[in-house]
C-alpha cells in the first residue's frame, strides 16, 4: 500500500502523493460478531488504533524508506489488488514491488483515512480513503496519480492490526492516468525549475548568513504565518522578526519533499523541511522539522517571490495534549 500521509522527494524532481477516495468494500464480515461476545469491545479505541497505524506509523515507515517496517503492516497471507494487474498474494510477494517503490527518493505518497468501521467482535475492520501517488517514469519525469484505496484489517493473536486485503484504483481510469496526468503540479517545466532554483537560493542565503539576499526573497506585501505565533505582515515586520535570528545563529535549512504547481503568475511549493539553528556563542544547536506551503507571485522582471507562507512543526504544540 501507499500509506496515509506524506513522504518522498528529490531535489530535482516534483513530488506529491495522496491515497484514494470512496472505495467501499463488501462488509458482510461485520455480521460475523452476531452472537456470543463475552465482553464489550471498545470500537472507538480499535478504530483509533487503526488510524494511528495507517496515518502515522505507516507514514513514518515511508519517510524512513524502511522496507521491513512497511512489510510488517501486512498479514503473511495478505492480498493486494493493484490497478491494471493481477492480484499479489502474500507478504513476501509484495516485497519486490514495495522495495522498488521505496528505492527511488522521488517516489512518494500522501493519503488520509476517510472512514474506519470495526466489526462488533473487534477482530476485523475496513477503512478507505484518498491517495495521491507520485512515481518516476522511464523518462525520468515524476508523474502524479489521484487514487482511492480500501483495506480489510484483521486483528492478529497478539492484538495488533494487520492489512489482510487491500485494493487501489485510479480516480480517472487507468487509460488516462500515466500521460494525461504527467503535468499535474507543473504547468510549465521552466517555471517549476525556476521555483526550485529560487527555493535553493533562499536556503543558500541562509547558510551564507546573507540576510539581505534572504530578505530579497519576499514580496513587499508578504504575509507569513509562523507556528504558535501571530501573522507577520509586510516586509518590515519580516525584517524585524528575522534580523535577530541571523545575528545570533548560523542557519541551515533544506527540503526533502516537495510539490510545485504553477498557474499563470501565481504558484505554490509544498515541502517537508528540516533546519538547524546553531547559536554563534557555541551552545547546543536547535533542530526542527515540519511542513510548509509557500505561495509565490511572479514579479515584473519575471522572478518569483514569496507572497504568503505558512508552516508547522513536527514537534507537539507547546503545552498541547
Amino acid at each position: 500500500m501507499t500509506p496515509t500521509g506524506v513522504f518522498g522527494g528529490r531535489a530535482d524532481k516534483l513530488w506529491s502523493v495522496t491515497m484514494g477516495k470512496h472505495l467501499l468494500l463488501p462488509i458482510t464480515f461485520l455480521t460475523l460478531a452476531a452472537g456470543g461476545c463475552a465482553e464489550t469491545v471498545d470500537l472507538e479505541a480499535e478504530a483509533a488504533a487503526i488510524r494511528q497505524l495507517t496515518d502515522v506509523e505507516w507514514l513514518e515507515a515511508g519517510r524512513a524508506r524502511d522496507l521491513e517496517r512497511w512489510l510488517s503492516f501486512y498479514t503473511d497471507d495478505t492480498i493486494f489488488f493493484p490497478t491494471g494487474g493481477p492480484a499479489i498474494v502474500g507478504k513476501e510477494a509484495m516485497r519486490e514491488m514495495i522495495a522498488e517503490f521505496l528505492s527511488d527518493p522521488a517516489n512518494g505518497a500522501v493519503w488520509a483515512t476517510t472512514e474506519i468501521e470495526v466489526s462488533r467482535s473487534g477482530d476485523m475492520a475496513y477503512s478507505y480513503g484518498p491517495q495521491q501517488t507520485t512515481l518516476v517514469g522511464e523518462d525520468g519525469r515524476a508523474v502524479t496519480h489521484d487514487q482511492k484505496w480500501s483495506i480489510v484489517w484483521r486483528k492478529e493473536p497478539g492484538g495488533s492490526w494487520k492489512c489482510a486485503f487491500m485494493t487501489m484504483d485510479f480516480d480517472s481510469g487507468p487509460e488516462a492516468s500515466p500521460q494525461a496526468d504527467a503535468d499535474i503540479g507543473s504547468s510549465d517545466e521552466a517555471d517549476v525549475q525556476a521555483i526550485l532554483d529560487f527555493e535553493q537560493a533562499l536556503y543558500n542565503a541562509q547558510i551564507a548568513g546573507d540576510f539581505e539576499a534572504w530578505m530579497a526573497s519576499f514580496a513587499d506585501d508578504v504575509v507569513l504565518f509562523p507556528p504558535n505565533a501571530s501573522p507577520l505582515t509586510g516586509i518590515s515586520a519580516i525584517r524585524r522578526f528575522n534580523a535577530p535570528i541571523f545575528e545570533q545563529f548560523d542557519l541551515h535549512e533544506s527540503s526533502d519533499e516537495r510539490e510545485v504547481a504553477v498557474a499563470g503568475d501565481w504558484a505554490y511549493i509544498r515541502a517537508h523541511w528540516t533546519w538547524v539553528q546553531s547559536p554563534k556563542d557555541g551552545s547546543e544547536p536547535i533542530e526542527d522539522s515540519g511542513n510548509s506551503i509557500w505561495v509565490l507571485r511572479r514579479q515584473l522582471d519575471g522572478s518569483w517571490k514569496i507572497a504568503r507562507a505558512i508552516w508547522n512543526s513536527d514537534r507537539p504544540a507547546p503545552g498541547g495534549g
